[in-house]
C-alpha cells in the first residue's frame, strides 16, 4: 500500500530514496584535476577519510550517482602522494 504524504494540505514528495533499479546504468572514466595541498594522497586510506578517492566517492555516493563503492565496479589507473597535485587524472 503506498501513502500520499500531506504537508500543509499538499501532497508531498516521498522521500524513500534513490531507487537505482529503474535507472539505466553504464560504465564510465572520470577524468580530474586536483590540488592536493589539504589531503593525505590519491588512494583511499584506512587510517583516514582526507583523501582525494575518499573525498571523490562521498560526493558520487551523495548526488546518487553511485549506489556504493563496492557496486561502482572501480579501478584506479594512478595515484599521488600526500600534498601532491593532479592534473587530468584518470
Amino acid at each position: 500500500m503506498k501513502v500520499a504524504l500531506v504537508q500543509m494540505g499538499k501532497k508531498v514528495k516521498d522521500k524513500g530514496g534513490f531507487n537505482f533499479a529503474v535507472h539505466s546504468t553504464r560504465q564510465i572514466a572520470l577524468q580530474i584535476s586536483y590540488v592536493g595541498w589539504d589531503f593525505k594522497g590519491f588512494a583511499s586510506q584506512e587510517t583516514t577519510e582526507e583523501t582525494i578517492e575518499g573525498h571523490l566517492f562521498n560526493a558520487l555516493t551523495k548526488t546518487c550517482l553511485i549506489k556504493s563503492r563496492n557496486t561502482a565496479h572501480y579501478s584506479r589507473c594512478a595515484r599521488t602522494d600526500k600534498g601532491v597535485s593532479a592534473l587530468g587524472q584518470v
